[in-house]
């Protein structure tokens, strides 16, 4: 019986140290933005809602990082396609990782791109969004 004990001791531990080190902190923009650093690198939700005044194909990006990265070609570790409009609208999409959260090494960047070429190539939007995070370490 003491054996079981110590040994439920230890499977333990490492939840109890990943519940006081990895609450998670919700995070948003003070303004509408491009793009958007988050403090944290497991990703578990990402809302971005956008108010525009001209049409274009609006794809979320997530990069490993702690800056944004240049327009042009990319590696995101996130992406996908929210939107796309022969006449501008606003708009709202939510991501939900709770059940597969995405892990990043050094930080979390999230940005959306104008350019209709997708993924793979970044054309940072202008000041018209806003991002809204749930953001652990």
């Amino acid at each position: 019986m003491k054996r079981l004990a110590i040994a439920l001791v230890f499977a333990l531990l490492p939840g109890l140290a990943w519940a006081q080190t990895g609450a998670i902190r919700p995070q948003s923009s003070a303004a509408l933005e491009g793009s958007h650093i988050f403090t944290g690198t497991r990703v578990v939700r990402v809302t971005v809602s956008w108010h525009v005044t001209t049409a274009a194909a609006r794809w979320i990006m997530l990069f490993d990082g702690t800056a944004v990265p240049a327009n042009g070609a990319v590696r995101p570790i996130y992406c996908q396609f929210m939107s796309g409009s022969a006449t501008a609208t606003d708009g709202s999409f939510q991501y939900d990782f709770s059940a597969h959260p995405i892990w990043m090494n050094t930080g979390t960047v999230a940005a959306v791109s104008t350019n209709a070429a997708g993924c793979l190539t970044l054309t940072l939007d202008g000041a018209n969004n806003a991002f809204y995070a749930q953001v652990s370490n």
